[in-house]
């Protein structure tokens, strides 16, 4: 590879893990937690992402570590049930559009590399819940995990065990798609990565 593409590859690489951070984000603490506070007839007093905050309708900066949103949810409405989906939403959204993501690469035909590599970083995404869920139980921590297990101990156990097997099949389709199969679709042109990953033998039916 010439010195020019590996920059330039190398660059939207960096590029599309730094938008799925962003986007990943903001997809916990807005559309996951945020949205289910509203629902429950709450509100949004703050969003941050990263650094950069917004509240009052006003942007200003200030770190924090990943993400955070401040809510107002009516006392009416707090409950068991509430919570717990209040707190899972977080991590259950990015995971979704994780799996949404390994589903179309799997499925779908994409020969240009700056469009699987998108789709390739938003479905890496899953670390989300792997960093919420399951973490905590070997190192301890984790906000959203110490609030949920108050509420439902068996849904953050698992929510951790599909994390991990969406994370790991993920890391092995980008394997068996970028490098194994390299040298057998230089032989022969296959439709999809399904089909690739039948002709490598990782799949019998």
């Amino acid at each position: 590879m010439k010195k020019e593409s590996w920059i330039k590859y190398t660059s939207w690489i960096i590029l599309c893990l730094l938008f799925a951070l962003i986007f990943g984000t903001l997809t916990h603490e807005f559309l996951g937690h945020g949205l289910t506070a509203v629902y429950y007839g709450g509100n949004i007093e703050r969003i941050c992402v990263l650094f950069l905050n917004y509240e009052n309708s006003s942007f200003f900066i200030e770190p924090c570590i990943f993400g955070r949103v401040w809510t107002l949810i009516p006392e009416e409405n707090i409950n068991n049930l509430s919570m717990t989906i209040f707190t899972i939403m977080g991590s259950v959204t990015p995971f979704i559009i994780s799996l949404l993501s390994l589903l179309i690469i799997i499925f779908a035909n994409f020969r240009n590399f700056y469009l699987r590599t998108f789709f390739y970083s938003l479905s890496l995404w899953v670390i989300d819940p792997l960093f919420n869920y399951v973490r905590p139980y070997i190192f301890g921590g984790g906000a959203d995990f110490q609030d949920i297990i108050q509420y439902n101990t068996l849904l953050p156990l698992l929510i951790g065990i599909l994390a991990s097997f969406i994370f790991l099949f993920a890391i092995y389709t980008i394997i068996v798609r970028e490098i194994f199969t390299q040298k057998i679709s230089s032989r022969k042109k296959y439709n999809t990565t399904w089909e690739q990953l039948k002709q490598a033998g990782f799949l019998s039916f």
